[in-house]
């Protein structure tokens, strides 16, 4: 929803003298206050006060969710520096990974040229000290970065236009101040039922404004740690360094046995070469099952992509780049993790943008997940704790109550298998664990999402959402 500032004068109430007639402004709004003029003591009304103590309660909660966004992102600014400033800590580790490993190449060939180790450990020494290497000096670099001093720039809330009763005179109330003092008359001024709404809405801004701009610098955040691809291939980063180990000294000293006529050890050279071939058979098998398991997710979204002129995607940059476009609310951390076979789909239905995000692949920091996510503006779905949304794992609550068209769209999507949410940004349906397995055998039902996306399209309508601005 936006909420616009307002800048007319609005009305505002007063607090007058019942015997002298004087108007006047009290140290502070309680049951009992007194004239300064003739001192007469006169009783407020309870249920105004009730409504103007609501009035900065409901104020004061905003303004402290505002900060405490402000803090969680100049914390995340702390550790991992500002947008503009990050770099790309995948292409940092490999360069500084290279320049270790031949410093640790060098050295190493000056120890095997001096008789201090043996010519097979030099492929360990130039592998091991190139990524150990990089690994500390990147690691060291951040944990640096946590003495760094940054300013939790808080947001500003827009004063309220008022009209004073007394003189006429415009003045001017901050947001969430049940009492203010005109500077002609000096004069109370009281906030009426408009003015306290536009201070409700001007606090719902620097809420939103500050929740936004937390949520992007989590997801830039994360897409910069880990956009770049090189969880998807760890395994190869542990199997393919091994199998050097193994490989490089078991040829080099069958060839130098062959060379200096001394007869082969056959069981040990064949005990190597076993475990040579184990290891490179293992990095084959996952080359041959991830490109598989691609082009079956693919032949699954293919129809869907023709259908809806969509695009398709992979990976956290993809996946960042459509949140940061079009989902104006949190989302799970533990989504922004790279996996094997992540693959999306972005496309537009009835109006309404969409992704598909689907990621088959199982891990302990990995959420597997088959989702789509429609970005809109949902009347009446209240913005989401910050203590709530760090520990995050569902995108929104569940749906609230509504029309029988509403709830026959709902209970027709859980049957199929779907849990539905709502939140701030949006409406979303994931598949439930019955479903994922399904999904995980067989990516090709992903075809089968084209009703799914229709009706979740109408069941956004219904809830009285609009696509999001």
């Amino acid at each position: 929803m936006t909420l616009q500032p307002q800048t007319s004068p609005t009305h505002a109430a007063t607090i007058q003298c019942q015997r002298c007639g004087a108007a006047y402004r009290p140290p502070a709004l309680t049951p009992h206050v007194d004239c300064p003029f003739c001192r007469h003591r006169q009783a407020l009304e309870p249920e105004r006060l009730a409504v103007l103590r609501g009035y900065e309660r409901q104020v004061g909660e905003d303004i402290a969710a505002a900060e405490k966004h402000a803090q969680h992102q100049a914390t995340y600014e702390k550790w991992y520096g500002k947008p503009e400033e990050r770099k790309n800590h995948t292409a940092e580790f490999f360069i500084v990974a290279a320049v270790c490993a031949l410093v640790a190449g060098l050295v190493g060939g000056v120890l095997v040229a001096a008789d201090v180790v043996q010519p097979m450990l030099l492929p360990t020494i130039v592998i091991m000290g190139g990524f150990l290497s990089a690994t500390a000096v990147t690691y060291g670099r951040m944990f640096l970065q946590m003495f760094r001093k940054v300013d939790v720039k808080r947001g500003q809330l827009t004063d309220v236009v008022v009209a004073c009763p007394t003189c006429g005179a415009p003045g001017r109330l901050t947001p969430g101040d049940a009492i203010d003092t005109c500077m002609h008359c000096h004069a109370a001024l009281v906030p009426e039922q408009g003015a306290m709404q536009q201070g409700l809405d001007a606090a719902a801004r620097a809420r939103r404004r500050a929740a936004i701009h937390h949520y992007r610098t989590e997801i830039e955040t994360h897409a910069s740690l880990y956009g770049g691809g090189s969880g998807r291939h760890i395994a190869f980063v542990v199997l393919v360094p091994f199998a050097l180990m193994f490989t490089v000294p078991s040829i080099g000293i069958t060839f130098e046995q062959l060379t200096s006529g001394k007869p082969l050890r056959v069981a040990p050279l064949l005990l190597m070469f076993a475990v040579c071939g184990t290891l490179w058979g293992i990095i084959a098998m996952l080359l041959w099952l991830r490109w598989s398991r691609r082009q079956a997710i693919r032949r699954g979204l293919a129809p869907l992509q023709q259908q809806f002129q969509g695009r398709l995607g992979h990976g956290t940059r993809a996946l960042a780049d459509w949140l940061l476009a079009h989902w104006a609310g949190p989302f799970p951390l533990q989504r922004l993790y790279t996996g094997v076979n992540h693959h999306l789909l972005r496309g537009k239905a009835g109006g309404f943008e969409f992704l598909i995000d689907f990621h088959p692949a199982k891990a302990e920091h990995m959420v597997t997940r088959a989702t789509l996510m429609i970005p809109a503006e949902i009347p009446g779905v209240s913005p989401m704790s910050v203590e709530h949304q760090a520990t995050l794992a569902a995108l929104g609550t569940q749906l609230p109550a509504g029309n029988s068209t509403l709830n026959q769209l709902a209970l027709g999507l859980r049957h199929a298998g779907f849990d539905l949410r709502v939140s701030e940004a949006g409406l979303s349906a994931s598949a439930d664990e019955e479903l994922m397995r399904a999904l995980r055998k067989r990516p090709e039902r992903l075809a089968e999402w084209s009703q799914v996306i229709a009706r979740c399209v109408e069941l956004v309508r219904a809830l009285g959402g609009r696509p999001a601005s």
